[in-house]
Formats: C-alpha cells, structure tokens, sequence
C-alpha cells in the first residue's frame, strides 16, 4: 500500500456529555479503502489509544482519555493502490 499525503489536515472531535468523572478516549482509529471496516486496505492513525508508529508526524493527539472530548488532526492523504479512496 503507497499513501500519497497532502499538505491539509483533517479535524477530528468528539464530545460526551457524560458526568465529569468519566473519560472520553479513543483505542483505536482507522480508515479503510471502502465501507468494509474490515478490508485489508486500511490505514491506521491510533493505536492503543497514541498516534500508531508508522503516522508519528503526520497525526496528532491533541486531547484523548484527559476529560469528556477526544481531538486529532490527520494529514489527508489518497490510497495509490485506490484512486477513488481519499481522506
């Protein structure tokens, strides 16, 4: 799998409105090359709740597991093997 990135950054944020004692956090975050969130092209920006290894640099956790939101940026990028597929 080749992934050509650009230069813009996606903006990811979600929000709880559960009580403050309980934490927001994402495990894992992934993007595949079609609805199937099992297909074999993916690409993974969290794992294990930290920027996966291979995307230091290009993902950034700006909030996760801290209180009632999670906030990540990703550099969009298009799937070479998928020239339909983009993010």
């Amino acid at each position: 799998m080749i992934l050509t990135l650009f230069i813009e950054k996606i903006y990811v944020g979600l929000l709880s409105d559960a009580p403050e004692d309980l934490k927001l956090g994402v495990d894992k975050c992934w993007l595949t090359g079609s609805a199937d969130p099992n297909d074999e092209l993916s690409y993974s920006f969290i794992e294990n709740g930290c920027v996966s290894d291979a995307q230091v640099g290009s993902t950034v956790i700006i909030e996760n597991f801290d209180n009632n939101a999670v906030r990540f940026s990703v550099e969009s990028f298009i799937f070479e093997d998928d020239e339909s597929s983009s993010l």
